[in-house]
């Protein structure tokens, strides 16, 4: 799509016509990139991006932007990137043509589920349970089990300035399940933001009230224990175990085999093998030294 055609929907100038084929944040790596630029501070991005095709942004930052990237310009970026994201999703096929859902005769879905009539895949051997929700652009491979009250597929936080006050950026993404997950009751998995899916690998299990936000990445035989929190566009490697009420920020990577424990609140990238613990998490054995020196 060229930026030209989206102008005929959303309200903004044109200053250099040009093609993109993704959206999303100036640090991300997708093909034929449109991202917004509203704040100057990020102008870096946009010189050291090779991906970003095409830019969003005010007319005061307008000349900064280097000539080969295409530009639109509005009043208010922020919110006409939130209406060009709103258009592609509900009016074209940007993220994708709509498809009947399939559940294989295999599946076993509770009828009290609630499982989306379109952009729904459901493999043999998945079972729903009863209240469990699965909604657009989500695929459960062989096996998955989705226990009553979770929620696959949700829009997840991401709000922003919009005319009215704020609105939440809508998400075009999707969600990937892997054979054998176990996701478990009042779970909420959420789908990504835009052309990528969150995916949880093969036999992970999600522990009750967890939340994987949108974009996550979670490798295979994880435990996420029960509330424990991972934020958007993290990265959870293979064989991790994630505590009770822990909290994992985003854009975070916790690297394969490392453990975090109970109510731990990680802000840094977790080595393989560490374990971390504490509210900033630092590694375990500097966490258990530090208590001790407190207790004297």
């Amino acid at each position: 799509m060229r930026l030209s055609e989206l102008a005929g929907a959303v309200a903004i100038e044109i200053v250099r016509d040009g093609e993109f084929l993704s959206l999303g944040l100036l640090s991300h790596r997708s093909p034929a990139l449109l991202a917004c630029l509203y704040d100057g501070r990020a102008m870096r991005e946009c010189r050291l991006n090779p991906e970003l095709a095409s830019v969003l942004t005010s007319p005061a930052l307008a000349g900064a932007v280097p000539q080969h990237i295409a530009l639109a310009v509005a009043d208010r970026p922020r919110a006409r990137f939130a209406d060009a994201q709103r258009y592609l999703i509900a009016s074209t096929e940007f993220y994708g043509a709509d498809v009947p859902t399939t559940i294989s005769p295999g599946a076993t879905v509770h009828p009290a589920a609630i499982v989306a009539s379109s952009n729904v895949q459901v493999a043999a051997g998945c079972v729903i349970e009863a209240g469990a929700v699965v909604l657009e652009r989500t695929t459960l491979e062989a096996g998955a089990v989705i226990r009553a009250g979770a929620v696959v597929g949700a829009e997840g936080f991401h709000p922003v300035p919009h005319d009215a006050g704020t609105m939440n950026l809508p998400h075009g993404g999707g969600v990937r399940i892997g054979p054998g997950v176990q996701v478990l009751s009042n779970a909420v998995v959420c789908r990504a933001v835009f052309h990528t899916r969150t995916s949880i690998g093969a036999r992970t299990v999600v522990g009750p009230l967890a939340y994987i936000a949108h974009g996550v990445q979670v490798g295979a035989d994880c435990r996420l224990a029960a509330s424990a929190r991972v934020a958007g566009s993290s990265v959870v490697g293979e064989r991790v175990y994630i505590g009770p009420n822990a909290v994992i920020s985003n854009g975070v990577r916790v690297d394969d085999d490392a453990r975090v424990s109970i109510g731990a609140v990680v802000i840094r990238d977790v080595p393989a093998g560490q374990t971390v613990t504490g509210n900033f998490a630092v590694e375990h054995g500097r966490f258990l030294a530090a208590a001790r020196r407190s207790a004297r």
